[in-house]
């Protein structure tokens, strides 16, 4: 929270833009989030655990669904754990869709924010996206909605067979039977695919935060 504080909901951010907040979590503590957020500014909020919504919406399909549809060939190497992260995103951007954005931030409880939010956002003035791996992303609306229903795709997609092995937003290695059904994979055939007909992709890598762990470790994944 400290890191949110100072690094995104800043003075200056609070000043300079106009935003909402959704939120989808296995479960948190409402009060406390409508607390820090301004009750406001939240606009809603999906808990997974008990299905509590604070503002109804159709619900999706049940994780469990998405996971059976999500089938590799034999000889490759399933990812399966990641549809759990992907499910969380594709519910927000349920709760979200009804509504029309500038730019969209994604973000995960998990992380401590390293740069500034302003600071990012201006830079979306020269590209369409700023990636950090999986962890955390943001750009103009209509590709940051593409990328929360990466879903609906996973699976679907063998960037060594299209031969789009490598994005800014990721680095693909050069075996395929581990990395072509995995989110690194999916995920970058998933821009591919938005930028068809559109021009080379805009994407901007940049070290925007870290893990932190349960026990206060934190991680650097940027140079993973």
């Amino acid at each position: 929270m400290d890191s949110w504080t100072q690094h995104i909901f800043t003075e200056k951010f609070k000043a300079v833009y106009d935003y909402d907040v959704f939120l989808t979590a296995d479960n948190l503590d409402i009060s406390a989030t409508l607390a820090y957020f301004g009750p406001d500014r939240v606009k809603n909020i999906h808990l997974l655990d008990t299905g509590y919504y604070m503002k109804p919406v159709t619900p999706i399909p049940p994780v469990s669904e998405y996971i059976l549809s999500y089938k590799v060939p034999p000889e490759y190497q399933r990812h399966s754990c990641r549809i759990h992260q992907l499910y969380k995103m594709y519910d927000v951007y349920t709760l979200m869709k009804e509504d029309q954005y500038d730019y969209v931030v994604r973000l995960r409880f998990d992380t401590t924010f390293i740069v500034d939010m302003v600071d990012c956002i201006e830079k979306l003035r020269t590209v369409d996206m700023i990636n950090h791996n999986d962890i955390c992303f943001l750009g103009k609306y209509d590709i940051m909605c593409w990328a929360h229903q990466l879903l609906c795709y996973f699976g679907t997609y063998n960037p060594y067979l299209s031969g789009n092995i490598f994005l800014g937003l990721n680095r693909i290695r050069t075996d395929s039977v581990r990395w072509a059904y995995s989110h690194e994979g999916q995920a970058s055939e998933h821009i591919f695919k938005f930028y068809e007909g559109k021009g080379d992709p805009k994407i901007l890598v940049l070290d925007l935060c870290n893990i932190i762990r349960a026990n206060g470790k934190i991680e650097d994944w940027f140079n993973y």
